[in-house]
């Protein structure tokens, strides 16, 4: 029975990215504040309360409970509201678990209640931040009933490839006509039980697919004409083109042979200039041209290479006639020091 009392209530959050970090770092992150605190989104949320005598079992409180958000501000000032229908109230002594899920759309499988969630990610389907968050409430020694507080978590890494022919050149350009990640672990199942989220979180299936992740034109409309620099292929709006894969965390690592890959096809032209400004093609590719570049498995110091939870992994392409030179660049997904390590093949 529930207390009677004040109601359960909630409030949610991303990490904030600090000023220093802003000021630091002028890329943008995958998902930020607005991802989780928009109107209309839905979390998750599940709970159990233990009472307080001595060996009394955990009670179901909420199980996946949709709660919503709506803004109630005004203009440019907004101010989120998580809230349900038909409110639970707090009850009187015991112990509260709660966990919470974003996007509600998950699937969280049996085994999910107050102090653990499972769920599964297929990245041949799944593309989106998974988040989530955990809280406890401890009222054997104190009557706080404010709301719940869930500080998300980023569940998943982010992945991004960015192109470039690293100069200014208008005699040689390079149309790509497809990326693909190769021999990737495709499918995981996440196992939160409310302490920090690691690999060790992520059970995921030894299955390596040839094609894990990608992109393809389907037409020569929908080529993407490789920039001369990285920044113009940041904020790419191109037709099924996604800035930004959420992949499962994994160890990078040879298996039976094969390495993970970044796998891609351009078309090829190049020009001439007749002296005054006259271009003329001189060349073009009768077909796609496909390189395949292996993922670095190691770092600068010798330390294997994880995508983590929470972190984010862009690979730079330098196309160049005759090689393609890679650049790693690893961050954190809200604090944006950058570490690089430069690798060339």
């Amino acid at each position: 029975m529930d207390g009677g009392g004040a109601s359960i209530l909630f409030s949610a959050s991303l990490p904030e990215i600090s000023a220093v970090s802003k000021a630091s770092f002028t890329d943008t992150p995958p998902t930020s504040q607005e991802y989780l605190n928009a109107d209309g989104n839905v979390i998750g949320v599940f709970a159990t309360w233990t009472p307080p005598a001595s060996g009394a079992e955990e009670v179901d409180v909420f199980n996946k409970l949709p709660v919503s958000c709506t803004d109630n501000g005004e203009g440019a000032s907004p101010r989120y509201v998580w809230d349900y229908d038909n409110h639970k109230y707090w009850r009187q002594g015991g112990q509260y678990h709660f966990c919470a899920v974003f996007p509600y759309s998950v699937n969280t499988e049996y085994g999910s209640y107050g102090a653990r969630i499972v769920t599964s990610y297929f990245m041949k389907s799944d593309n989106y931040d998974l988040l989530v968050a955990s809280s406890y409430r401890d009222l054997r020694s104190s009557d706080d009933t404010s709301p719940v507080h869930f500080a998300f978590s980023h569940a998943c890494a982010a992945v991004r490839v960015l192109f470039s022919k690293g100069s200014e050149d208008n005699l040689r350009h390079y149309y790509l006509r497809s990326c693909e990640f190769q021999y990737l672990k495709t499918v995981g199942t996440l196992i939160y039980e409310g302490d920090i989220i690691d690999i060790n979180s992520w059970q995921t299936a030894e299955f390596r697919s040839a094609s894990a992740i990608g992109w393809s034109a389907a037409t020569e409309e929908e080529r993407i004409d490789v920039p001369d620099n990285w920044d113009d292929f940041k904020s790419l709006d191109h037709p099924g083109w996604k800035n930004w894969y959420f992949v499962v965390p994994q160890e990078l690592d040879v298996d039976d042979g094969f390495t993970p890959a970044i796998r891609f096809s351009v078309d090829v032209e190049q020009y001439v200039d007749d002296g005054e400004g006259n271009l003329s093609l001189a060349y073009s590719s009768s077909s796609p041209v496909f390189t395949s570049l292996a993922l670095p498995l190691r770092d600068s110091e010798d330390n294997k290479i994880v995508w983590e939870p929470g972190k984010v992994y862009t690979y730079y392409i330098m196309i160049q006639p005759g090689e393609e030179y890679v650049t790693v660049s690893v961050t954190d997904w809200d604090k944006y020091y950058v570490y690089v390590d430069d690798i060339v093949f």
